[in-house]
């Protein structure tokens, strides 16, 4: 009888073991169960922003930190330096002829030569997704638009100085090159 009660209390003890684990694992594996080290629930759709000091989600805000990333992984391949400008808005084409006006925060580099642009816009062109409709090419200047995520950008390079040679055509003065980045929040699924 005194075995049987010491099998019967091992056997409780497994029982509860086994539900105890069981019980823990699926806590593990709930949705939203997933905080990083600032409190966001990355499957919920958020993300840390150290600019705001908050948890946000990419679809629904901008954030300067996504910003900053482009222009540093720029800076890192092509070796310039970009200056903040501040906060900027620009108009960004879509859906056959519909425009938006953004607002968003702006990068500058002057007098840079054109092989030094061309770094940049070589950059741009391998990483991010290049938008057709905003899109434009001149003698004394250019517009790159593209996506990155929920991010527009646009980059806009302008010759500052030109010189007439002997044909009488104008060139582009090498070093007269400004360019500007502006990047800001788009969801084109707002704009149906």
């Amino acid at each position: 009888m005194f075995k049987n009660k010491i099998w019967l209390l091992i056997l409780l003890l497994v029982i509860f073991l086994l539900i105890f684990i069981n019980k823990k694992d699926n806590q593990e594996v709930l949705v939203g169960n997933d905080r990083d080290q600032h409190n966001c629930i990355g499957s919920a759709g958020y993300s840390w922003c150290e600019n705001k000091n908050k948890c946000y989600r990419p679809f629904e805000e901008f954030c300067l930190d996504e910003e900053d990333k482009i222009i540093n992984s720029i800076e890192e391949e092509t070796n310039l330096s970009f200056n903040y400008l501040g906060e900027e808005s620009f108009d960004w084409h879509f859906n056959q002829g519909k425009i938006v006006s953004i607002q968003g925060y702006s990068y500058s580099i002057e007098n840079l030569n054109r092989e030094d642009y061309q770094k940049i816009e070589n950059y741009i062109n391998r990483n991010y997704e290049i938008d057709i409709d905003n899109l434009a090419d001149g003698v004394s200047g250019s517009l790159r638009g593209f996506y990155v995520n929920y991010m527009v950008c646009v980059l806009n390079s302008e010759i500052m100085e030109m010189i007439e040679n002997e044909s009488g055509l104008l060139e582009p003065v090498d070093g007269s090159t400004k360019v500007k980045l502006i990047c800001g929040y788009f969801n084109k699924n707002n704009y149906n």
